[in-house]
Order: C-alpha cells, then structure tokens, then sequence
C-alpha cells in the first residue's frame, strides 16, 4: 500500500488519504454504535481522535512545507557575506532584505516610542490636575479654619508645582526662574524659619528678559541648602546675583554655608566636564536634576563655551556661576547665541 501511494500524485494521495480515513471514522462509529461490549466504545472514541489527528495534519503539513520551501528560496537566493563584508558588498538581494529588517524594526521601535510618549502626555494631563485641586481643597479648608500659615504654605507648594510640571517650553524668562527659586525658598522658611535669608540682586532689569532652561537655577538653590546650610543653625545666607555683559548674562548663586575642600571642589569640576553622576559632595538633587545635568544643558542649547562652573572654601561657602548669551527669543536661544 505505501508503495501504491507513492506512485500516487499529490492529488491523488491526498484523495486516497482522505478515502481511508472516513472509512477508519466509519468503522469507529460503527463499533461505538452497535457493540454492546463495555470496552469497544472506549477503543472506538481512540479511534475517532487519532483519525481527526490525522486530517488536521494533513491540512497544516501542505501549508508549513510551502511557507517553508519559500524561506528556504529566499534564504539560498541571499549570498552569505565573508568577514569583513559589508552590505552594500553583497548582492542586490542581500541588500534589499538587510534594508527591509532594518526598517521594520525602525518602525516597531517608533510605534513603541509613540506609545510611551502618547502614555506620559495622558498620565501629565491628568496628575497635575488631581494635585492641582487637591492642594486648592486643603488651603480651603485651612482658611476656612483660620490657618493662615498653612494656606499660605499650601498656595505657594501649588505655584511651585505648576511652574515646575506645567507642559510648555523648555526655555522660560530669567524673571520667571526667579519668581519660582524665592517661592521654592518661601516654601523652605516654613521649616527653617528665619534661619536662611535668600537675597536676590539684578543690576540692569534688561536681563530678566533673558531665555534659559527651566528649572536652572532652582535646584542650585537646593543644592545650596541641603549640602551647605542644612546644618547651620543661623544665618543662612544664598545671594543671587545677576550681571548683563554686551553679549552674556552671568548668574552667580554663592552661599555661606560649610564649603568644599579643594579636593572635593576639583572632584565636582571634573565630574561637571565628564558627564559622570554626582555621587559625592554636591551630589544629585530634586527630580534627578543634577548640576551635571544643568551644565550639559547649558552647552547642549547654548553652546560648549556656557555653562556652569564652581569654587568653594572649606568653612567660608560655596559660589556657582553660571554663564548664559543675553538672548531676548527663544528662537535666539536655538540657533545659539552669540558670544
């Protein structure tokens, strides 16, 4: 019989086969039916799974050589490459496959991509808001009892978090990154009382026209207390100091706090033109903005000769200075500047 079907065409072979197995269904339903013996119905039902077994392969096999057979065509037509060899050394089917493998996985990892960012800007939308009226609730209820302090506090941490996590453009006026540093030190008062004093000082008001990333000058300011006033028991002192040049604008945020040894000064300094985390003095602060990263900011929007740059004395404080161009437009602002 196997010899028989060999000699058969696929066709015929397939029909024979077909012919077998209803005769086998046949025969199983015939036992099933009309034996009366308690163990045929048991080897009829073994019967009836191995014959469906045996049509479904026969419907999946046809279908995996063929896919198979045509993997194996296209495989053999792609000449192997020898050590050394490019893509663009192969023939012109090599490249056609490199080429459309590289794009499907360009194109999944852009799919990927705009899905998470689709998920971050709804998880934006929505948090802010349920912050927003949260706080706005309590400062109503701490008014309603005649709790000035804490309506107070609780207006000035939800002016805060609306500078801080509002959507809009990176770049924002020097004027607003003061506002927000004296009410982020407004906000600290409320735990150190009058223990650190924050003094802020602009020689031409020309300059709080100025661009510069938000939240520069911000996480200074915390750095200032958390690493150098933190443990001081009385004044406290963080200056800001703003001066317009013909063509920059330099910001320096000094404290008197407990400064950095020179070692410890040259450590950030290399830490700073490195790109390496802060994980010593001055280290990383809200929000994993570092000075590290405000300093690569800097040079990446504005150019390699800006940035931030520190000294410091042990016992006598610490000085940030930052240097920016006096540009007046964010278009300025991405095109450069000049210096």
């Amino acid at each position: 019989m196997k010899r028989s079907l060999q000699r058969l065409s696929g066709t015929q072979a397939v029909t024979a086969t077909y012919i077998l197995l209803s005769l086998a269904l046949a025969a199983a339903l015939a036992v099933a039916v009309f034996s009366r013996d308690g163990r045929l119905p048991g080897i009829a039902a073994c019967m009836l799974i191995c014959a469906g077994i045996a049509v479904l392969r026969l419907w999946i096999h046809p279908r995996l050589v063929q896919h198979d057979l045509a993997l194996k065509t296209l495989l053999a037509a792609r000449p192997q490459r020898s050590e050394g060899q490019t893509c663009t050394d192969s023939a012109p089917l090599g490249v056609l496959i490199d080429e459309v493998m590289q794009q499907v996985r360009e194109n999944y990892l852009e799919i990927l991509s705009r899905n998470q960012n689709s998920l971050m800007v709804l998880q934006n939308q929505i948090n802010p808001h349920f912050l927003y009226n949260t706080l706005d609730c309590i400062r109503g209820e701490a008014m309603e009892s005649g709790m000035d302090d804490i309506a107070n506090m609780v207006e000035a941490l939800s002016s805060f978090f609306r500078y801080s996590i509002s959507s809009g453009d990176v770049l924002v006026q020097l004027r607003d990154e003061l506002h927000n540093t004296d009410i982020y030190h407004q906000i600290q008062q409320y735990r150190f009382r009058d223990r650190i004093k924050l003094d802020i000082e602009c020689e031409d008001e020309r300059a709080l026209d100025c661009y510069l990333p938000k939240l520069t000058l911000q996480p200074i300011v915390e750095n200032c207390i958390l690493h150098g006033l933190e443990m001081r028991e009385s004044n406290g002192l963080i200056a800001i100091h703003v001066e317009l040049t013909d063509k920059r604008v330099i910001i320096t945020v000094s404290d008197n706090g407990c400064g950095m040894s020179a070692n410890g000064v040259d450590m950030l300094r290399q830490k700073l033109e490195s790109g390496h985390d802060l994980d010593g003095e001055r280290g990383m602060v809200r929000h994993g903005i570092a000075l590290r990263n405000i300093n690569q900011q800097l040079k990446l929007i504005f150019g390699p000769e800006y940035g931030l740059s520190v000294s410091s004395q042990l016992g006598v404080g610490t000085e940030m200075e930052i240097q920016i161009p006096a540009v007046f437009s964010r278009r300025a602002c991405r095109t450069g500047g000049s210096t």
